[in-house]
């Protein structure tokens, strides 16, 4: 009997960081891989196709293959979504979300303002770049429910690449992407890539209160 329970609590041990690191979802499901999507003759978009259909554009990552080969576009976004028509994706490398439209033979791409990611998100708050103080890189906000989804929002030129959150003090649920939490308890929170603090990918603070 003590070898199947040391055999347990040892396979809850090693199983507990997989529990912890669940992500939540979004309101809007991701496109597998593998999974495709198309314009239709009205210029909306749709998930909603099948394997035989020759017009679709076939997830991979963050590039759209045409079945035929004709097209292959690398969105930058590996976090791609259909929502009333329209094709968004979130791009880890410059921490914004972008529209993706057909153009010609190929599709193009416009970042999406803060306006339009809260309209597409209006259950989170949104906090942009140019929020934080340019002295201390720091963001002081109270929150106004006892747990509240945050969304950091990049409005500068530069990239931020794989951005994410840590905390020693706040308990926080984690988003399928990086720019998203939903925050549990007060405290402090950095907002960084890799733990570097440079000139180029400095620290970003949020001050819970």
């Amino acid at each position: 009997m003590k070898k199947y329970l040391v055999l347990f609590f040892a396979f809850f041990i090693i199983c507990m960081p997989s529990f912890a690191a669940k992500l939540k979802n979004l309101p809007y499901k991701n496109i597998k891989d593998g999974k495709g999507v198309k314009c239709t003759e009205n210029g909306m978009w749709t998930d909603d196709v099948s394997k035989k259909d020759k017009t679709r554009l076939v997830k991979n990552g963050s590039v759209l293959n045409y079945v035929d080969g004709t097209i292959s576009y690398d969105t930058g976004c590996s976090y791609l979504f259909v929502k009333d028509g329209k094709l968004y994706g979130y791009s880890s490398f410059y921490t914004k979300f972008f529209e993706f439209t057909p153009a010609d033979s190929q599709i193009s791409m416009r970042e999406l303002s803060g306006d339009e990611v809260k309209s597409l998100f209006g259950k989170f708050k949104i906090i942009k770049i140019s929020d934080f103080s340019e002295y201390t890189n720091s963001y002081v906000f109270t929150r106004e429910k006892r747990k509240t989804p945050v969304m950091v929002l990049n409005d500068t030129e530069e990239p931020m690449p794989n951005y994410v959150f840590s905390t020693n003090s706040v308990k926080m649920d984690r988003y399928k992407i990086g720019n998203a939490i939903r925050i549990k308890r007060d405290g402090m929170i950095q907002f960084s890539t890799y733990n570097e603090d440079s000139k180029s990918l400095p620290w970003f603070i949020l001050l819970v209160r």
